[in-house]
């Protein structure tokens, strides 16, 4: 009995030791598809989401939006699902419609993904009202509202 545990009980040590390794850095900029709101970046742009020195960051190719942590009103998050485009997704989307006898429901089954949505209600400089619209990777909104929220952005208190 006692060599089992001990023939088990070592790779899953070795388990413990690796696994911190292989963290998710949350230091890392997050990658977010803007969907509205900020006039410098087209809808459907990708860009970088960083949140340092008080503002709200969305680095993109060919331009750069910010927000000031401090005039942000409100944050909401969500979950919706989604079908994953592209050219993959196009060329799935074509097979799928000539597989014969329905079986390319099952090959556009594989196609849906589940993805966050950040909304972010903001004052400008001019005190008009603003909003924005991201949509990133499955599980990175949430984080990205806790982060907002201990640099100071505002957000009613929904407890009620």
């Amino acid at each position: 009995m006692r060599k089992v545990f001990l023939r088990l009980s070592g790779p899953l040590l070795a388990l413990a030791f690796a696994v911190p390794a292989f963290a998710v850095d949350n230091t890392a900029p997050i990658m977010a598809t803007h969907m509205v709101g900020i006039p410098m970046l087209k809808p459907g742009a990708r860009a970088k989401l960083i949140v340092q020195d008080g503002v709200l960051r969305l680095v993109g190719k060919t331009a750069t939006g910010e927000i000031l942590i401090s005039s942000i009103d409100e944050l909401h998050t969500s979950t919706e699902v989604t079908q994953r485009g592209g050219n993959y997704g196009t060329a799935a989307k074509v097979a799928a419609k000539a597989l014969p006898y329905g079986s390319g429901t099952v090959l556009s089954l594989i196609l849906w993904a589940k993805i966050d949505l950040l909304t972010v209600l903001y004052h400008g400089p001019d005190g008009d009202l603003h909003s924005v619209l991201l949509a990133m990777p499955h599980g990175k909104a949430e984080p990205i509202r806790s982060q907002l929220l201990a640099a100071g952005a505002h957000t009613p208190d929904r407890s009620e």
